[in-house]
């Protein structure tokens, strides 16, 4: 028995397979879907409708997604749906210029059910668990440094794996690991910094897959540190690269 759910996703996409794959995966795991083919009419659907979140493409011809997702985000109707960017191109500049733009979930083309369905789920559940939140631009600061990351809830028991961060924020960061993982997955990471290492519980909120890389970028949002001393160790060492400039 399908459950259906009460808030429709919108899809704006020029590429009518695409929606037609987002119809029919959706469809399946119990959701109503909405399509628009350009950023204009997109917009107008998602002031005249009800619409959970917003699957929008990156690459349109005319109002390209960039450009729509900052209309939808300055709009009073619309500024409170999440947005998913969705996009081919193998360039994560893409998925920095979407977060920027007020997107809160990124994951690259081609798509997957279970990465659509997981992301969709992830990005209804933090819609509804505050629906008056605002998205939150957080500076940003390039690092290179090298962290022990463990998949699964459980810290303790998990897989441990090798992993970097390539920016850090005081929300979240980019980290790239050597192995694929879905939007949605709970990570523990161990990241050394120059005055010893800290421990924190993320989430991943989008993907950047490339095909053929030995890794892949993530970025993930905080949830909470997992030792006592470990928030405020971080919070000067993002105050330090503050002092010599964020990007």
């Amino acid at each position: 028995m399908v459950i259906m759910h009460r808030a429709p996703v919108l899809i704006i996409d020029d590429d009518p397979l695409c929606c037609e794959f987002v119809d029919a995966a959706l469809g399946r795991a119990g959701y109503e879907v909405l399509s628009a083919h350009d950023g204009v009419s997109g917009i107008e659907m998602a002031r005249s409708t009800l619409a959970g979140v917003i699957l929008l493409d990156m690459v349109m011809a005319g109002m390209d997604g960039i450009a729509t997702c900052r209309r939808l985000k300055q709009d009073r109707g619309t500024r409170e749906i999440p947005v998913i960017a969705i996009t081919a191109a193998l360039d994560s500049r893409y998925a920095e210029e979407a977060h920027g733009a007020g997107a809160e979930f990124f994951v690259p083309k081609p798509l997957t059910s279970e990465n659509l369905i997981c992301v969709v789920k992830l990005a209804l559940d933090a819609n509804h668990a505050n629906p008056l939140r605002r998205p939150r631009l957080y500076a940003r600061f390039r690092v290179d440094l090298p962290m022990r990351c463990t998949l699964g809830k459980d810290g303790e028991t998990g897989r441990e794996v090798m992993a970097y961060a390539g920016d850090v924020g005081s929300g979240g960061m980019l980290i790239w690991l050597p192995e694929m993982v879905v939007p949605g997955t709970v990570l523990h990471l161990r990241l050394r910094l120059p005055k010893g290492e800290v421990a924190a519980e993320c989430q991943v909120v989008w993907q950047d897959y490339r095909a053929g890389s030995t890794a892949t970028p993530y970025g993930v949002r905080i949830i909470r540190f997992l030792r006592k001393g470990d928030q405020l160790k971080y919070r000067q060492f993002l105050h330090q690269l503050k002092a010599k400039g964020g990007i």
